[in-house]
């Protein structure tokens, strides 16, 4: 019985907003601290929210899984010392998860 109730929360927590939440917050505090390898880190938990929204919405098959690459290039610009360029090549992905927050907050609300 517990296993069927903890594998619905694992792949919640791992494909859900707590971990892409978490990986733009690991990738903030690398970028702020100067640390590539927690941008990396993010970048590697960014993968799984983008590999399921890339297949949860057909009209945009291929585009989400460029939000981790761009996580990645942030890395290697803070590895390379351009905070300007890491922190561009953040945005977008903290842009699209806002957007999706927020769109799923009204569609949830009017529910």
């Amino acid at each position: 019985m517990e296993k069927l109730l903890a594998d619905p929360l694992i792949s919640f927590i791992v494909f859900g907003w707590p971990f892409i939440t978490l990986s733009i917050a690991v990738s903030i505090f690398g970028i702020v601290d100067e640390r590539a390898w927690l941008v990396f880190l993010g970048a590697l938990m960014a993968v799984p929210f983008a590999y399921n929204l890339n297949f949860s919405a057909p009209e945009y098959y291929g585009a989400p899984l460029i939000l981790p690459l761009l996580q990645i290039g942030s890395a290697f610009a803070v590895r390379e010392d351009h905070p300007v360029w890491a922190w561009v090549l953040l945005a977008p992905t903290i842009v699209v998860v806002g957007w999706l927050f927020v769109f799923a907050s009204i569609v949830g609300y009017f529910k």
